[in-house]
């Protein structure tokens, strides 16, 4: 008999929203990725405040709501969903 693996985890990969309170955009974007969860994509959700870090204030303040995974930039002023997915489906997990 050959011994079986206890468990084996599989790591998601991070998505990254960066954004800011009262952004309905970021809203907007916040419940599409739910959607897109209940669909069965897995990701793990990281949100950053901009209004935290003046350089990134600066730099996405018109952009808003940018989304990076991995640290790839996949889409600003929004979700886009085709992009989140098929670069999804490219990143080993």
């Amino acid at each position: 008999m050959s011994p079986r693996a206890a468990s084996t985890s599989v790591a998601v990969p991070t998505l990254t929203m960066f954004g800011r309170s009262g952004c309905h955009l970021c809203d907007e974007a916040r419940a599409q990725l739910s959607e897109l969860r209940l669909e069965g994509l897995a990701f793990e959700l990281v949100e950053v405040d901009i209004e935290g870090d003046p350089g990134l204030h600066h730099e996405l303040l018109e952009l808003i709501p940018v989304l990076e995974l991995e640290g790839e930039r996949i889409s600003v002023l929004g979700l886009d969903a085709n992009a989140l997915r098929r670069r999804l489906a490219t990143v080993d997990g």
